[in-house]
């Protein structure tokens, strides 16, 4: 699970650090965070 959160960290890292609109930086963070919680529940 560790791996999972770390990997997910990482995209997450990825999408703040790509220059692109917020708007792809706002589902950057939402992925996360659902990837996130869909871990917790499981």
């Amino acid at each position: 699970m560790n791996r999972k959160l770390i990997f997910g960290a990482f995209l997450l890292f990825i999408s703040m650090i790509n220059p692109g609109c917020k708007h792809d930086k706002v589902n950057g963070k939402q992925l996360y965070m659902n990837y996130v919680k869909s871990h917790i529940k499981n």
